[in-house]
Order: structure tokens, then sequence, then C-alpha cells
């Protein structure tokens, strides 16, 4: 096959290289474009529509991504068959600008854990317009810091356009976001300064919340000034179960639990409901578990902006709005503030740090403002309590809320250097028997130039579903090389350690196994390589570092036949999976799924493994089949090894604060019972809670782990199908839990 593909690389000063990118394969050659980057790398893509099958994951630094213009760079993702987002960026000082993402699974664009972020003259749309099925983020950086998001159009997202989360240090700048259900959101972040945006036709203009459950807490100093925010009265499309499903249309701004805000110098006009409303989290009527979670606004000032007269109308069938319509009367409000229990009107006062203040707002006629002072306490909340107009206990002033600086030459670039060709070849050609151990420190083009020959043939208690793909399992030690056991992962291997995997498949119309691939882990100086190779026969397997997807059937172990899209990862996202607090690590290798058939003291025995302790004090899990074994620990095995790679403290998924384990209690809020989702969308699937103990049928973990949309399906990356036996594990460990914990 001939691709036509032109990649040029000149020399700049700003950076350490521009690569340029054109040619009907674009996909490809970007993936391969980025394999390549070496240090600060600008990518330039021609003008042109560009159909991409799997997502684009950027897992170095430093990587600038440029197009001909939002109007002549066009990354659809309507054919997408692999990975859940459009581009994942996971590593700093990253920027993409002047192109369109468009159609994507999932969310547009992602960036989690990154340090200098740039979005700049980026659209992000779904041509389906409307839809709670478009993905649920336009633009979506979360636990980053030093965050750009500028001069974008983001439209028809089910959640919100442009949404930034748990991050530090963010300008919003000169956007429009329109026909999404939440044009603009920031989420438990810090120093945030909203401003120059157009706001418009989406249910709700602007949003600041602040969450329980998640990693980084209470987020404060959010600036929301001269911006243009109307017409916000669009239906809510988004799915039942995530908490924008909520929020009524008809509102300009939504606060909920915001604290040290100040919105200032906008200009609302048209909004049904309110220009601005501030609540208390609870109006939500959500369960609480977080004990450090408060669900109060405190200290927000609203001053010096511009109200339009907007008209009367009538409820839109959500709840909030009804409850608002019908305590405060049919017309929309200037202000609306649900003061709760605060103080404000009786009782104790707020500190003054803590108050919310009101003044100096102009308006087109009468100003109205109503406190609807949703009373909690009655048997089922909310309900109203006494409605109040007098704003004389807000007639008071707070300092200015002033964000730091964003640094954008924040960010660290790997130091590295690309061996030439040259030196690849000798290297990985270099004669001689047993392990190439001269290859290990190059990415050879043949997995034959290794010579991997014997090893260590291990298996594991629990396994990754794949697809139904059979797996064997090898570790090679370098010579005199030896594992120090850690009781829990990873374990310690020595430089020079070669993990490999072979994947294959049962083909089910002949019955004959199939070679696919083999992946490696090689441990080099700096750390974890991950390398993977596609067998093009039974003899050859070629390095393959971009990916690809094709159809199969294939036989599973209950002989029968299933259609799926069998998914060869690019080697980035082998590191995006393989990723334990921003490095490469191994995920299986762990000792207590290590811990089967005696095998743990026979490589003690053979001087494999070191300082293995007594084995009463290595934990043993049951394989999560074995029907005589407790079914609590057989689901949370499960889990822990299909999930908890990404879904753990410092992985990938970190900031759901969902974290599977063997070692946390099946009913903490980590292991997801009666927690409410954070970015789902519609993966949701309608429900509230990730676990509903008692009720697998309202679990989103149970509709996740059975759907197989790829922006729904959980794990994200390497299955097409579902995995009915585990699923139906999961069902029962759900179903057994005893119901109306939740409540």
């Amino acid at each position: 096959m001939i691709l036509f593909l032109t990649v040029l690389l000149t020399i700049t000063s700003s950076f350490a290289s521009v690569v340029q990118v054109s040619g009907p394969d674009l996909e490809r050659g970007l993936n391969d474009a980025i394999e390549n980057a070496v240090g600060e790398t600008e990518i330039e893509l021609a003008a042109g529509t560009y159909y991409f099958q799997n997502e684009l994951l950027i897992t170095k630094p430093g990587i600038r991504i440029r197009g001909q213009g939002a109007s002549e760079t066009i990354l659809s993702f309507k054919k997408q068959k692999a990975g859940a987002q459009g581009v994942l960026a996971t590593r700093d000082r990253f920027r993409i600008e002047n192109l369109t993402v468009e159609d994507t699974a999932g969310n547009g664009i992602k960036v989690i854990g990154a340090n200098n972020v740039q979005i700049i003259g980026v659209r992000v749309r779904w041509t389906k317009k409307l839809s709670p099925e478009n993905g649920a983020y336009g633009v979506y950086p979360v636990l980053s810091k030093n965050i750009l998001i500028e001069n974008c159009e983001v439209s028809d997202s089910s959640d919100a356009g442009i949404y930034v989360g748990q991050s530090v240090g963010i300008v919003v700048r000169g956007n429009e976001a329109h026909h999404n259900v939440a044009g603009i959101e920031i989420e438990n972040s810090d120093d945030a300064d909203v401003t120059g945006n157009r706001a418009h036709d989406n249910t709700a203009g602007i949003l600041v919340f602040n969450l329980p459950d998640l990693v980084k807490k209470d987020g404060k100093g959010t600036y929301i000034h001269d911006n243009e925010i109307f017409d916000n009265n669009g239906k809510n499309f988004s799915t039942k179960g995530s908490i924008i499903n909520l929020v009524p249309k008809g509102l300009g701004y939504f606060s909920l639990a915001s604290q040290r805000t100040e919105i200032a110098h906008n200009r609302f006009r048209n909004h049904s409901l309110s220009h601005l409303a501030v609540s208390n989290y609870f109006v939500s009527e959500r369960h609480v578990k977080d004990p450090t979670y408060d669900p109060m606004p405190k200290g927000v000032s609203i001053h010096s902006n511009d109200f339009d007269a907007s008209r009367l109308t009538l409820p839109d069938g959500s709840r909030i709005n009804f409850i608002i319509k019908f305590v405060a009367g049919p017309m929309s409000h200037d202000i609306i503030y649900d003061g709760i229990d605060d103080g404000t009107y009786g009782g104790k006062k707020p500190l003054p740090n803590d108050r919310i203040c009101i003044g100096k707002n102009k308006k087109e006629g009468k100003f109205r403002f109503a406190n609807i002072h949703l009373d909690y306490d009655r048997p089922h909340f909310p309900l109203p309590g006494t409605l109040t107009r007098d704003l004389s206990d807000h007639n008071c002033e707070l300092a200015p809320v002033r964000p730091m600086a964003i640094d954008l030459n924040a960010g660290v670039v790997d130091d590295v250097s690309r061996p030439d060709a040259a030196e690849i070849e000798a290297a990985c050609g270099a004669p001689g028997e047993g392990v190439n151990v001269g290859a290990l420190n190059y990415d050879c083009p043949k997995l034959s130039d290794y010579r991997l020959e014997g090893g260590l043939n291990y298996k594991l208690s629990n396994e990754l579903f794949t697809d139904y793909a059979l797996k064997d399992r090898f570790i090679y030690l370098p010579a005199g090389g030896a594992i120090d056991y850690k009781p829990e992962f990873p374990m310690a291997f020595p430089v020079g350690t070669v993990i490999a995997k072979n994947f294959s498949l049962k083909d089910a119309t002949t019955g004959k196994v199939r070679m696919i691939e083999t992946r490696l882990l090689i441990h080099r100086a700096k750390g974890w390589a991950p390398l993977n190779y596609l067998w093009k026969n039974d003899r050859t397997a070629l390095l393959e570092r971009s990916g690809m997807v094709f159809a199969a059937k294939v036989e599973t172990p209950s002989k029968e036949s299933v259609a799926i899209d069998y998914h060869v990862p690019s080697l980035r996202q082998c590191a995006s999976c393989h990723s334990i607090n921003g490095a490469i690590t191994p995920i299986g290798p762990r000792a207590k799924f290590l811990n089967v058939d005696d095998q743990l003291e026979r490589w003690a025995r053979a001087g494999h493994l070191r300082n293995l302790p007594d084995m009463a004090e290595v934990t043993k899990l049951p394989v999560w089949s074995d029907e005589s074994a407790p079914l609590d620990l057989r689901a949370k095995a499960y889990l822990e090894i299909n999930c908890a790679h990404c879904h753990n403290p410092v992985g990938n998924a970190r900031n759901t604060g969902l974290f599977f384990s063997t070692n946390r209690d099946s009913t903490s809020i980590e292991m997801g019972h009666c927690k409410t989702p954070v970015a789902a969308g519609f993966a949701t699937g309608g429900n509230i809670f990730d676990v509903t103990p008692g009720e697998s049928s309202k679990s989103i973990l149970s509709f996740r782990i059975g759907q197989n949309h790829l922006a729904i399906k959980m794990p994200q990356l390497g299955r097409s199908v579902s995995h009915k036996e585990g699923n139906n594990l999961i069902n029962r460990w759900i179903d057994g839990m005893k119901k109306g914990a939740c409540k």
C-alpha cells in the first residue's frame, strides 16, 4: 500500500522542529509525527477534512498542533472506532490551535494532569444538533494548571462547551459558546479569569460549581467579567443522572456552592428564569457523603452588571424551575439567591468575607431580586421557605477577586535524543545468540531483532478482559538480575527487564488460533518503554506505532461466536493505560495477582525474586470466576484488574474520585457506593449513582461495563464488546448490597 503522505522537517528558533503533515492519510501522518517528536515540536496540518478512526493521544510534552484555520483544517471523528475522546493530552506544554474537531464519540479535546495548556482558535462541534449522545465536553482541561482557552467556538455539547475542572490558573478569554447545555463551566478550580466571552443560546450561560467527592476540593477565586451573556433559554438535552441535567433553562449565570467569586461588568440579556442564580448545593436534592465538603456559597460579589428586562415565562418542566416560579412568581428575575441556612435572614450572621454582596448593577426597569430560602429540614426537601426580596442584607462589598497570572512558559519537556537510523540498524541487527541485550535500548523494527527466547512464563489470578483474546505472558530478566518484592504495585524490576504479552484470537468459523500482536514493556535506564509488534504472518512481527482497528469473529470460552472490532493500540495508548503518576509502569505483575500456583515461591527459590516475605503476609486473591470464593472479594478483584490502572489516586481517571481496589471497603465512596458522577455525560444511562446498593439496574457502573458505545463503555480501551461473564459478576455484587443506603 502506498500512502500519499508528506512530512517535511525544518528547524526554527521558537521550536526545536516544525513538522508539516498533509495527504489523505493525515491520521497516520500526524501519529507518526507525534511518535517521532523530540523535545518542543510544532506539527502543522494542511487544509482539508480528515476522518480519524482512533482518538488522537498526546503523551509527550512540548507538542503543538496547528491547523490552517478552524474553517480550513477539520479533524472529523464521525468514523471513530476506538478511544473515547477526540484529542487527549496528558503532558506539559500542550498547545492546539487553528483547526476544528468535530463529531467525537466522547469529549472533543481533553487534557489531564498537564502544566501549560493552550487551546486557541479551535472550533469543537457536533453536527448532530442538541443530541444527548453528543460528547459531554467540547474543551475539557482537568487537574491541570496554567491554562489558556482563547478565541474558540464550542457548540452542541451535551454538558458544557468549555469546562475546566479541578485546575489552578485559568484564563478563558474571547470564546463563543453556544447551543450547549452549559456554555462555560468552572468547577472545583482556583484562580480563573473568565472574560470577553459570548455565551448564548445554551441552557445556561456560565456556571461556577463546587461539587463533593472529588480529588480537588473547594475551588476559589473565579472572576467573571466583561462577558456577553444572552438568550440562554435552550432545552436541557443532557442525560438524567448528571449534575448538569438539574440545571433549568433560562439562566445567564449559575453559581453552586462557589467560593470567593466575583461577577462584574457583564451584560445580561433575555433570560427566561434569571440572569444570575446563586445557590447551596442541596438545591440538587443529592446525598453527600463527603465530610469535608462545604455546600454553602461564600464570598460572592455581584456588581456593576447590566441587565435587561426579560420576559414573562412559564416553568420549563424542571423541578428547580417550578419551585422558583412557584415561590417567586412567573416573571424573570435579575438575581435569585437560595439563602437556605446561611444566617442572612435570621440567626447568626455570616462572616464578613463569606457574605453574598450585591450592588451597583444597572437595569432597564425595576430590579427584581428573590431569596427563595428553601427549607431542607422538611421531610421531602427542598420545599419553599420564606420568600424575601429585601436586598439590604446584601449591601456590602468584598475585596476584588484577581486571579494569579498564568505562566505560559511553565512545564517541562523531556530531555531526550533519538538515535539515527544507522545506530538503530547496527544494534538491532547485531549477530549473536540469546537475548540481544544491546538492542533493548532501541525501538527495533522487528520483534525478532530482540531474540527473546525462554523467559519466565507467568500467569495472573485475574486478567484484563480484551475482547476474548488469548494471552501468553513472559518476563525476561537481565543476567544476574532479580525482581524485588513489593506488597503493592509495582514490584521493582531491574533495568534490562522485558515483559512480553502475546495476543491471539480464536476464529469462530475455522476454530484456528491466530497470533495478532506482541506487546512489550522494556525497562530502560530512563524508565519503561512500551512497544507493540503486529504479526504479519507466522514468522514476522513488525513494530506498529500508530495502532489500527480490524473486524473479526471470535470464539468465546463458552463457544459463542462474537463479532468484534479488535483494537491494536498505538504506543501512546499503551503509555496512557500504563501511566501511574505520569510514569509508565507495569499493571498486571503485582504480588496479589501473581500469587497463584506457588508461582512466587518458585521464583524465589530460583533466585528470580528477592525479599519474598512469609506467604501468609502476601495477599492472595480468588479468581473472579471461582463461585466458591466470596462474591465481594471476587468482584473487587475483577474491578481492580480491569479498571484500577486508570481509577486510582495517581492514574489517568483520578479526577473522578472513583478508585477500585481490593483493599477498599465496598461501601466506601471511592468504590462508587452512593457516589454521584462528575463528568459522565450521557454515560450515566439516566442513573444518579455510580453504585446504587441493591440495584445494579440503577447503577452507572453496571451500565458502563455493559455498553459498547465508545464514549460510554468502561474500560474505554482494550475492548469493543462487553464481557458478559464479568458483567454478571458485578451485577450480582451490587444486587447483593443493602438497598436504601443512598437516601
